[in-house]
């Protein structure tokens, strides 16, 4: 909102037309927003109607007391007495036996990357085909926004119709935090700037995490239904021994964990640990290998069953893979699933079948735009990679608990 009310509240009810409920902002933080100063360097910083705008406020309010497995319907108030936004609504899904979501990466929208509005779209339609939609998570590179502020209004304009009608959990990528000097700067390869200076602080005013047990929106964890979504940030440390390292074993081991575990776990990063394409540069690559090195024993031993991520733009599945190795019969470890195709330009480079990735690569597709579209029941999580541009599925596979 562009209002700096004092008091913005949101009204909610079961039906459109009966909003009864009314929900303020309440707490440090419920009210956000961002100063040119706040960010990093230019040109974020730079005050100008392309770079710096001033981003109106970013309201948090809380609803308590849902009803379970029911559609809720809100609109989101400047005040009592001020103006409304239109009605939208979402599923508040409590069911623990099914769960049916999306997964993407690497969105961005027009002007910069034209075909984040097509995959905006596909997953509207997705939406309206399908009432049960109870999630959609974003594992990083968000809007490119590179600094440009108006690149920011432009994305939320693109994405607002499915993400404020579904629970919408993002996570950063390279494009939201790296700046000189900031987050995590590996030895083994230069970052750059890759947020154009902002270093995360557009992306935390807008965006909060589904739950309270990481380090806000950069890493989390949240159960819904059958499926424990474990987000991690490439962006912080993850070596062996960091806070984050600590808290993703700890809090995988807390998913696995009798008797309420989950039949599933998925956790998501931005950049890959697995990748055969030539699009992934050399310091890429390295990376992956550091990423492998500290990360793969833990998806090991607390038993995860996919690996989501995306950095590269094009889309990659392995097979269940274990030390480097598809296991024989096709099941009992990790699958890879590489999928930064929600809009950025796609890496068209031939694929490696020498690299660590195309060894274990299962299937691999750099001609499409797309998304990841899951359903999961505590038997088995079913995942398809779905293209943006007609519906069709080019991609399906199943995993199954073990």
């Amino acid at each position: 909102t562009a209002s700096r009310a004092p008091e913005p509240l949101v009204r909610w009810g079961t039906t459109a037309h009966r909003l009864g409920h009314v929900a303020l902002g309440a707490g440090d933080g419920a009210v956000r927003t961002y100063a040119p100063h706040d960010m990093c360097g230019p040109p974020a910083t730079i005050v100008s109607q392309l770079h710096y705008r001033d981003p109106g406020v970013f309201v948090r309010v809380h609803l308590d007391a849902l009803p379970p497995n029911r559609r809720v319907y809100y609109r989101a108030c400047a005040s009592h007495d001020g103006p409304c936004s239109r009605v939208h609504s979402f599923l508040n899904d409590d069911r623990a036996e099914r769960l049916d979501f999306i997964a993407l990466a690497d969105m961005g929208a027009p002007p910069k990357m034209a075909h984040g509005a097509d995959v905006a779209a596909a997953v509207t339609r997705e939406l309206h085909a399908n009432a049960e939609l109870g999630l959609v998570t974003l594992a990083g590179d968000l809007s490119y926004a590179e600094g440009v502020g108006a690149q920011w209004d432009y994305w939320m304009t693109y994405v607002e119709p499915f993400a404020a009608n579904v629970f919408f959990a993002t996570s950063p990528g390279n494009h939201e935090l790296c700046a000189p000097g900031h987050f995590f700067r590996a030895p083994w390869f230069d970052a750059g700037n890759d947020s154009g200076g902002e270093c995360g602080v557009p992306t935390v005013a807008r965006f909060d995490a589904p739950s309270a047990n990481g380090n806000g929106m950069y890493y989390w964890s949240y159960r819904q239904g059958p499926v424990h979504f474990v987000a991690l940030s490439t962006e912080h440390s993850w070596l062996v021994g960091s806070p984050q390292y600590t808290w993703l074993d700890a809090t995988l081991a807390a998913a696995r964990a009798a008797p309420a575990a989950a039949p599933f776990v998925v956790v998501t990063m931005h950049r890959p640990m697995y990748s055969s394409q030539g699009g992934l540069g050399a310091g890429d690559q390295t990376n992956a290998v550091y990423l492998r090195q500290a990360l793969l024993p833990l998806m090991v031993k607390h038993r995860v069953n996919v690996v989501f991520s995306g950095h590269q733009h094009s889309y990659e599945r392995s097979c269940p893979t274990l030390n480097g190795e598809c296991v024989a019969g096709g099941s009992g470890a990790p699958v890879y699933v590489l999928a930064g195709t929600a809009g950025h330009d796609l890496d068209r480079g031939a694929f490696n079948s020498s690299l660590p990735g195309g060894r274990i690569a299962a299937k691999q597709i750099n001609t499409a735009y797309g998304y990841l579209r899951g359903r999961a029941t505590p038997e088995r999580l079913r995942i398809e990679f779905v293209d943006a541009a007609d519906d069709s599925v080019l991609d399906a596979f199943d995993v199954h608990p073990y």
